[in-house]
């Protein structure tokens, strides 16, 4: 599922894994940031996504990226301390 809009894009990436995970990837266009469209993007999809039976809906972001850190806690989101590369964070929403 891709959501393109005109203030930036949001997509679900595959399906979940065989551990239930799926990946979230959004961005906001510098203009619309502090509208709070991100925290709205990103609650409606995991949401739909832990309705669909996910279990969990990961981000990947630059960890120096303060923005979507908020946006991604403010919507329930926790860092998962799990870096897979060095300087990306890893956070979960869990079911």
């Amino acid at each position: 599922m891709v959501v393109w809009l005109t203030m930036g894009a949001a997509a679900l990436v595959g399906r979940p894994d065989e551990h239930g995970d799926v990946e979230l990837g959004f961005m906001v266009l510098p203009g619309f940031a502090a509208h709070c469209f991100a925290g709205e993007i990103v609650s409606t999809l995991s949401g739909w996504a832990l309705s669909q039976g996910a279990r969990r809906v990961i981000a990947y972001f630059d960890e120096a990226d303060a923005a979507s850190a908020h946006d991604l806690l403010r919507s329930g989101f926790s860092d998962t301390r799990e870096p897979l590369y060095p300087g990306v964070a890893r956070w979960a929403l869990a079911a």
